[in-house]
């Protein structure tokens, strides 16, 4: 479809209406496993749109990853084009604490009898 413009009383046709969203490109896996009290760095996430071309820096992020209390979390990547076609992505971080290693109690002499 397009838009029309009335501009004198007569009737000219105007630019197509941008109805596709652009689309994200998650950088890194869609969904990552880190300890518990590390630090979580994005990967990060690229935007193109099929009118606007590249809009990765028009790209928000949000999330609440709390890497002191284990759990799952979202991170949400928002984008937004000129015509205000919006697309959304999500990753998954899961911060787990850590298994505790449990050394063998078995003495090598118990083993060679």
């Amino acid at each position: 479809s397009y838009n029309k413009f009335v501009w004198g009383g007569n009737r000219i046709m105007g630019t197509p209406i941008d109805t596709t969203p652009p689309y994200i490109t998650l950088l890194g896996e869609i969904s990552i496993e880190i300890k518990i009290d590390s630090i979580y760095k994005d990967a990060g996430a690229t935007a193109r749109d099929d009118k606007d071309g590249d809009i990765t820096k028009r790209i928000v992020i949000s999330h609440n990853v709390d890497t002191k209390t284990a759990g799952t979390y979202t991170v949400v990547y928002t984008v937004t084009d000129i015509a205000g076609n919006e697309t959304m992505a999500e990753r998954t971080v899961i911060v787990v604490r850590p298994v505790p290693i449990v050394e063998d109690t078995v003495t090598a002499s118990s083993t060679l009898q």
